[in-house]
Order: structure tokens, then sequence, then C-alpha cells
């Protein structure tokens, strides 16, 4: 988990991480986030805004006018298996008119609706697509964008300002992410000489 602090003119004034190691379930990690929340010192401060991220492998994009919102588990009934503890939730994409469904785990979310009453939270990837589709406005052509943390890959394709792909894979090796990377460029027939790819994220050794 990481978070960073702003000011007005969007200047970063804090960036920090936690690693949470070996901590699978749920109600760890809900722990380990309370432990988080009341030790730092920062984090209790009064903030004008808040905004969590859920990172979460289980997702699909819908375009709006096939969107249900009262039905969104059905979105999932091919892809994965609903836990009891996971709520569906989705995120709007105003300028790709479409939607980011994701599975949640609502203890972990009621952690930080505890902490933080007021806060907005989004998947992953929403707030990712909604910056790579504005520096693909300022270029022409197919831009690829991937985004790398802890052993997970996201990576999204854009025509000019037009989402076309976007996807998450979990890697373990180097030569795993550079596949999962590979992919996209032979799905689309792209030319990895000519289309240009952009890295974020955090990458160890």
């Amino acid at each position: 988990v990481y978070y960073l602090v702003n000011d007005a003119q969007l200047n970063v004034l804090v960036l920090r991480s936690y690693h949470f190691d070996n901590q699978k379930q749920p109600r760890s990690i809900g722990q380990n986030l309370k432990d988080v929340f009341f030790d730092d010192t920062i984090l209790r401060e009064p903030f004008r805004t808040i905004k969590v991220v859920a990172s979460t492998p289980h997702f699909t994009l819908v375009p709006n006018k096939f969107f249900d919102a009262n039905n969104q588990a059905a979105y999932f009934q091919s892809l994965t298996q609903i836990a009891e503890t996971d709520v569906c939730k989705n995120d709007f994409i105003r300028n790709a008119n479409m939607n980011n469904v994701y599975l949640a785990d609502n203890h972990i979310l009621n952690v930080c609706y505890s902490v933080f009453p007021t806060a907005k939270i989004y998947h992953s990837l929403t707030p990712l697509i909604n910056g790579y589709q504005k520096i693909s406005e300022l270029r022409a052509g197919h831009q690829i964008f991937a985004n790398i943390r802890d052993g997970a890959l996201q990576i999204c394709f854009f025509d000019g300002r037009e989402l076309i792909f976007a996807n998450n894979y979990v890697f373990k090796t180097a030569q795993d992410l550079i596949f999962y990377i590979m992919l996209v460029y032979e799905q689309f027939k792209l030319n990895p000489e000519t289309t240009p790819l952009s890295i974020s994220g955090a990458l160890t050794e």
C-alpha cells in the first residue's frame, strides 16, 4: 500500500509506501491497514479530498450503453467466482464512455471507510486510464502504457485518445513481464520499433 499527498497545484508533498509480507487474507490485510492508519501521523491530518485506489485483478470494462448498475455481478459469471465477501463496484470513465466494473473485498472497504468516511474509492486502473488518455491526446498514433508494481502489470493500448485494450497480468519473472507486454504488440500487430511504450510504477531487481 502507498499514498501521496499533494497541494492545490498538484505538487507532491509526501510519497510513502508500506509492504505487507505474505498477507493474503482480507482480514489480515485489513488489520495491517488499521495499524498504518493509526500509526502514521500524516494520515490523521485533515485533508480536503481523500481518494482510495483499490488494486484488484477482477475487473472488466463495459461500454456505457451495455452497463446495468443493478446487475453488475453478471459481468463476472464467466470470468471468476465471486466470494461471499466481495462486492461489485464501478467507476464511470467519462472520456471513454465506459464503466470499469470490479470486485472489491467488503471487509477492506469497511476498514477504509471507518478511517476515511468521505473517501472516494476507485479501481487502480481507472486513474491510469484517465491519465494515459490525457497523454495520448498530445501524441498521434498508437501508444502503449504499462504500469508495474508488486508483480502486477497493468497495460493499456490507445489509438490516439481512444482506449482499445486494457488488462492486468500477474508475473513472477522479468521474462514473464516482457512476454505479456509483447503479447499486446502481437495481438494488435504493432511494431515495437514504431509503437512507443511508456512505463510507470515501481520495478525491483
